[in-house]
């Protein structure tokens, strides 16, 4: 897997991530704060790039490295393909403590509906 090599400086700082050294080849810049969190979210949807964040579950008391793919996008939660559990998973944006942008494209499925994985959460 391939991870954005080179992010061009200036647009990264309007997005807040901060960039003061010089990105190498592996390095993954990832943002903290939630406005630029949802930032990258939304640009990772809009653009269709796949996204790592740093993820809080309530269900195991664990925080997990994921890398997702954006399947619907809206302020309070986020429906996406999991590439660690291989499933569609819903997350709770206020829960992810970091993100970063990778660079991996993907296209969301022609039968994907999301209103199949939200009936009976809100």
């Amino acid at each position: 897997m391939s991870y954005l090599t080179k992010p061009k400086k200036k647009e990264l700082n309007k997005l807040g991530v901060e960039t003061k050294n010089k990105i190498s080849k592996d390095k993954i810049i990832y943002a903290h704060d939630q406005h630029t969190i949802r930032n990258l979210l939304n640009k990772g949807f809009k653009n269709r790039i796949n996204v790592k964040i740093k993820y809080y579950s309530l269900s195991s008391d664990e925080t997990r490295y994921r890398e997702i793919s954006i399947y619907y996008y809206c302020k309070e939660y986020i429906i996406a393909y999991c590439h660690l559990r291989k499933d569609i998973r819903t997350f709770v944006v206020n829960r992810i403590n970091s993100v970063a942008l990778l660079d991996k494209k993907y296209s969301i499925p022609d039968d994907f509906n999301n209103q199949d994985y939200v009936k009976g959460c809100w």
